[in-house]
């Protein structure tokens, strides 16, 4: 009878693994996704300062 409860309690653990995974690949995204705004940003002000100062 104790058999049951052994292969129940390691399931339950791999239950709480993919949203702490997706937790992960969302903060990665995130993140991600913020440097590439900074980046246009930056790349966009250059360009509007690159265009005044050549008129």
């Amino acid at each position: 009878m104790s058999d049951p409860p052994v292969p129940s309690s390691p399931a339950d653990p791999p239950r709480f693994v993919p949203p702490s995974g997706l937790r992960v690949t969302l903060v990665l995204v995130a993140i991600v996704l913020g440097i590439s705004l900074v980046c246009l940003a930056c790349l966009i002000s250059y360009m509007f300062y690159v265009d005044a100062r050549q008129r």
